[in-house]
C-alpha cells in the first residue's frame, strides 16, 4: 500500500491593515456626519458631537497601525479622517489675534430689587460695551431701566 504526500498547505495572505482600514473609514463616517449617529439611546449623538474635536487622539494611532501593518490601503484610509478633521476643526489651530476684531459684550444680573438702576447701567455702560444684556428684569423694573439707557 503506498501512500501519497498531503499536497502541501497554501497559505492564504490576510490583507494587511484591514482593521485599520475599516477604523478610519468608520472614523471619517462620524466626522463627515455626525448628525447621522441618534441622540436617542442615551444620547450618543449629542456625546459624539461634543467629543469629535478629540478625535484628533485616534489619528496618530491610525497611522501608527498603517505603518507597523505596512499597508498602503490603511494608510491611505487614514489620510480621509485627517483631512476631514482638518477641515472642521483645524481654524481652531491658527492664531486669532489680529486686530480689530474686539468684541466687548456685559452680561448683567440687575436683581429686580436693585434700588438704583440709573447706577447700575451707568456703572455698566462705563465698560464702553458693544453689547450689553440685562438679566432677571421684571415687568414692574424693566421701565426704569428703559430710562437709564434711553440717552445712549
Amino acid at each position: 500500500m503506498t501512500t501519497t504526500p498531503a499536497p502541501a498547505a497554501v497559505p492564504v495572505e490576510r490583507p494587511r491593515g484591514i482593521l485599520t482600514t475599516t477604523c478610519a473609514v468608520l472614523l471619517a463616517g462620524v466626522l463627515a456626519r455626525p448628525g447621522w449617529i441618534p441622540t436617542a439611546p442615551g444620547h450618543l449623538g449629542s456625546l459624539t458631537d461634543t467629543m469629535l474635536p478629540w478625535t484628533a487622539l485616534a489619528l496618530p494611532a491610525l497611522f501608527a497601525a498603517a505603518l507597523l501593518r505596512r499597508s498602503r490601503t490603511a494608510l491611505a484610509a487614514a489620510v480621509l479622517p485627517l483631512a476631514l478633521w482638518l477641515t472642521a476643526f483645524g481654524g481652531t489651530l491658527t492664531d486669532k489675534s489680529a486686530p480689530g476684531g474686539d468684541l466687548t459684550v456685559v452680561s448683567h444680573n440687575v436683581n429686580q430689587d436693585n434700588p438704583d438702576p440709573q447706577d447700575t447701567v451707568r456703572r455698566l455702560l462705563a465698560a464702553h460695551p458693544d453689547i450689553l444684556t440685562l438679566e432677571e428684569l421684571s415687568p414692574e423694573t424693566a421701565p426704569a431701566y428703559e430710562r437709564a439707557l434711553a440717552p445712549v
